[in-house]
């Protein structure tokens, strides 16, 4: 998934800002990872470290293993979040949000500081539209003092973001993300400073993160709304070309491409080629470039499931 944010190309188009967020969006970059958190207490911990490495996937790092081991362990745990964590992961997989939720919401109950319950429920409101209950669960946690050791995790600030963006409070969203350290806040960062009120600040932010991690195909993205707003088409057709490559499934770059052909360039023909792959992988379209070519509007094409 990739959000929509308008930059003001000279007063003329929206560009699609890739925060590489979502439960397509929040599943693959706002995730906290399962292996980075505590799962316990002494040699409990251990075991459940060990039985998770068993239940990951080699390959896709999809959640493996039988439902019922998990919901079983879930009865014999009582006190522990993971297996109801884990059976929420399993179902999601099979995209049995709502069952996936009633899991989510008995390993929060078991901790309600366990970041990657939290994460996981987060993501399927974003997924499911359902931003003001994703604000309300990740601004109830961020409110109980002493809630988490550390401080608020910085991922789920970025998804509180997210969902605060999504409810068109982009003031609020900016506000959160101010409280996250800049080497902590990632493309989301980015993603809603680009969104905000003063987007050209977002600029050297953008540069930056392409610097540190250039084969991210967001990081790519942003960057190469940056050149264009910049007046500099041609660094950033590289950029979202690169995007492309390094992730041919993100929608993004290819409807960012196709406002550069069709009112950068004026060549209407690429631009539509590049609208039309956006097409094949993405619904909506924020700025009416099916009406721009003069052609009837593109029937939806429905969103690929993850």
């Amino acid at each position: 998934m990739s959000q929509t944010t308008t930059i003001g190309l000279n007063g003329r188009r929206c560009l699609r800002a890739c925060a590489g967020l979502g439960l397509a969006v929040l599943l693959s970059a706002c995730g906290v990872k399962t292996a980075t958190h505590s799962l316990g207490d002494g040699g409990e911990r251990q075991t459940v470290a060990k039985t998770k490495t068993k239940t990951k996937s080699q390959d896709d790092g999809a959640p493996k293993g039988s439902l019922q081991e998990a919901r079983e362990k879930a009865a014999l745990q009582p006190a522990e979040p993971y297996w109801p964590f884990h059976a929420a992961e399993l179902l999601v997989r099979s995209d049995s949000l709502a069952q996936a939720e009633s899991w989510l919401d008995m390993a929060i109950a078991r901790d309600p500081a366990y970041a990657p319950a939290l994460s996981l429920l987060s993501r399927i409101y974003f997924r499911s539209n359902l931003h003001q209950q994703g604000v309300q669960l990740l601004e109830s946690a961020r409110s109980e003092p002493g809630r988490f050791k550390d401080g608020f995790p910085a991922e789920l600030s970025a998804a509180l973001a997210l969902h605060y963006d999504a409810l068109g409070r982009q003031d609020l969203a900016a506000q959160v993300m101010a409280s996250v350290p800049r080497a902590r806040a990632g493309s989301v960062g980015v993603y809603v400073t680009m969104h905000g009120d003063s987007p050209d600040s977002a600029n050297a932010a953008a540069m930056a993160m392409v610097r540190d991690r250039p084969k991210n195909a967001a990081n790519q993205n942003n960057a190469g709304i940056a050149r264009l707003r910049a007046g500099d088409p041609n660094e950033a057709e590289k950029a979202f070309l690169k995007a492309i490559e390094i992730d041919p499934k993100l929608p993004g770059p290819y409807y960012n491409l196709a406002i550069l052909e069709k009112f950068y360039r004026l060549d209407d023909a690429a631009a539509e080629r590049w609208y039309r792959k956006y097409r094949e992988r993405a619904s909506d379209d924020p700025d009416g470039l099916a009406q721009a070519f003069d052609k009837a509007p593109v029937k939806p094409v429905a969103e690929k499931k993850d």
